[in-house]
């Protein structure tokens, strides 16, 4: 380096000209110090057992490690331990890609129940919906009714299929009670009333294996904010029909009052009216809840 300058110098080594220049006016600074000596472990007498842990019992848990190493005479701390466990442990592997369970036209549909409930005249109240969806054209069908049983469950699967103009190859499910009893060595034993049904219209039904959500994602996967505007439409229409025949069915009068007249309250018709009544408050306070 003798010749050049200060630039070159911190140039060709990649330092700082300050540094070239303080090392040219110290020059016992070049002398590079002595390495420090590797101090030893408290746990140094104790890693041949942590790696017999590690290696023959599978244990790379450090908070159970530790108080064995207590009881033969280990004095340091957890974060030495799991410091030199660390390296040991075996690399962590990826989760598999999930792969998308399609279907062709026509070969499947996929339907599921929905619980709502609400509250009228101070009295809890359940709703439950109905959702059925063809995998292929994710072409769906949505009813509510007071129960969810078996003989509600086909009525619904009637009124989906005469929705959808046709039958399917297959209606896949989970698990519910309505369908499947128990599964006997990886058999199902269908609901009696169900897979009469099924075996009457030639369809055959199915459940999905268990822990493999994927499968019946399609009908599974509605958010309640879909649900909500389902319901909304369900109601609005419900609503809208029992106004007008209603109002077919009596003299051409207007609910309210005409030129200071009172009118006749419309009929009930079982009931659903009030249900219906009673639901819309509680979709009012879901649809806040949602915003």
């Amino acid at each position: 380096m003798q010749g050049k300058s200060i630039q070159d110098i911190a140039i060709s080594l990649g330092i700082a000209r300050n540094t070239v220049r303080k090392y040219l006016r110290h020059p016992e600074l070049v002398a590079m110090p002595h390495p420090r000596p590797n101090r030893r472990s408290k746990l140094d007498p104790f890693k041949e057992q942590v790696r017999r842990w590690i290696t023959e019992d599978h244990c790379y848990n450090c908070e159970t490690m530790l108080p064995r190493l207590l009881e033969m005479g280990y004095t340091g701390s957890l974060s030495v331990l799991k410091a030199f466990v660390h390296p040991l442990r075996p690399p962590v592997g990826g989760c598999a890609p999930v792969i998308r369970y399609e279907t062709r036209p026509g070969e499947q549909v996929q339907f599921d129940w929905g619980e709502f409930k609400y509250e009228q005249d101070g009295v809890a109240r359940k709703l439950y919906g109905f959702s059925a969806i063809l995998c292929y054209s994710r072409m769906r069908f949505v009813t509510f009714a007071k129960r969810c049983d078996v003989q509600t469950l086909i009525r619904c699967l009637m009124e989906a299929f005469e929705y959808f103009g046709g039958l399917p190859q297959a209606a896949l499910t989970d698990r519910m009670k309505s369908v499947l009893v128990e599964m006997e060595e990886n058999k199902p034993r269908w609901n009696a009333c169900f897979a009469d049904f099924m075996a009457s219209i030639g369809v055959a039904p199915r459940v999905c294996k268990a822990y493999t959500p994927q499968t019946n994602d399609l009908v599974a996967y509605c958010t309640p904010s879909a649900w909500l505007a389902c319901s909304l439409i369900f109601v609005s229409i419900l609503l809208r029909s029992m106004l007008i025949g209603w109002r077919e069915d009596r003299d051409p009068m207007i609910i309210g009052s005409i030129h200071g007249k009172q009118t006749r309250s419309p009929p009930t018709h079982d009931g659903l009216l009030a249900h219906s009544v009673g639901f819309c408050s509680f979709l009012r306070r879901q649809q806040t809840a949602f915003a």
